[in-house]
């Protein structure tokens, strides 16, 4: 057994109070129960494993029933505009957000639907968020009141915002449907539009909401100076990353077949995880040190934003080599049907 927790339950000088409330211990506690034990922690703890049984089975049982009548209801309603407020708001939101172009539109319009509908991309975008919240979660934990932010905690929206945004484009980049793809060969989206659809999206959900919540809560702990320069850092990286993502976006974004050999992560995974220690270790760091500083800040704040506009700059014209992949022209026809 793990020391820290044998120092927690035996009460040591080593004890971790935060132990205590983990879900796995109070199975331990449950299972020491089974064997006989009258350890008062431990009956404690079988009894919040017992309370968390009850409540899960109650709440299965209770949404089960709900949940296909939803499954049914939407099997008959295919096709309808969904019915929930919020999600009609944020979903004409992006596509005004998408620019006046009806090609920009359509793509936004077209990419969200499908995130929302498509067990696909509902799936990768579950897998990004559930990296962040697992990342996220040791940083708050480790939470302690003090004059200024941990380099922890600065870098704790960043990385949610890279899962955001990469969970994104990997959506993006997988078709909702290979059937219907001739459709988007035979009359495919301009590569502008299908940029700025897939770029005004990504800021809107993968890059706004880290920057929105840290904001105010980043305010509210250590003051308008810390929180605006964040927010201003997070959002020149925000634009910077989400042009980097979208380097290859030739098409409809979720309509196009998938092309690994694009991606090359075999060869290129050492830049990733570069990227990622840069953003969430060493950036963090530079901000601590510029708090005190306020011109140096600026000038810091300064240089990331040009290098955003820089980045998007090349992007947005970066000529994407085809690549050609043999294709069944038997296939190919009977894809038609």
């Amino acid at each position: 057994m793990n020391t820290a927790i044998v120092e927690t339950l035996a009460g040591g000088s080593k004890a971790e109070p935060w132990i205590l409330s983990l879900p796995p211990v109070w199975f331990l506690g449950l299972y020491e129960w089974l064997l006989g034990t009258s350890d008062p922690l431990l009956l404690e703890l079988a009894r919040r494993a017992v309370m968390t049984i009850a409540v899960t089975a109650t709440a299965t049982l209770v949404s089960y029933p709900l949940a296909y009548r939803r499954l049914m209801v939407s099997m008959v309603e295919m096709g309808s505009e969904p019915r929930n407020r919020i999600v009609r708001t944020l979903h004409a939101a992006v596509i005004r957000a998408a620019g006046r172009q009806p090609g920009a539109q359509a793509a936004a319009a077209f990419f969200t639907a499908t995130i929302a509908r498509v067990d696909r991309q509902r799936f990768v975008l579950a897998i990004s968020v559930g990296l962040a919240i697992a990342w996220g979660l040791p940083g708050l934990r480790a939470y302690a009141p003090s004059a200024m932010p941990s380099p922890e905690l600065l870098a704790l929206p960043m990385a949610i915002m890279m899962f955001l945004t990469a969970g994104l484009r990997i959506a993006a980049s997988l078709p909702s449907d290979v059937r219907a793809a001739w459709l988007f060969e035979v009359h495919d989206l301009s590569r502008p539009d299908a940029r700025r659809a897939l770029e005004r999206t990504m800021l809107l959900l993968g890059v706004a909401p880290a920057v929105l919540i840290s904001t105010p809560a980043y305010w509210a702990l250590w003051g308008s100076n810390v929180a605006l320069s964040h927010a201003v850092v997070m959002s020149a990286l925000g634009l910077a990353l989400v042009e980097l993502l979208i380097w290859h976006c030739d098409g409809m974004p979720c309509g196009q077949r998938w092309t690994p050999a694009r991606m090359d992560f075999g060869r290129r995974w050492p830049l990733h995880l570069a990227l990622f220690l840069i953003v969430v270790w060493v950036i963090p760091r530079i901000e601590l040190v510029l708090f005190g500083r306020p011109y140096a800040f600026v000038f810091f704040s300064a240089f990331l934003v040009v290098l955003a506009l820089c980045v998007r700059y090349t992007s947005a014209r970066h000529q994407i080599v085809p690549v050609y992949e043999d294709v069944d022209p038997v296939a190919g026809v009977l894809r038609l049907n």
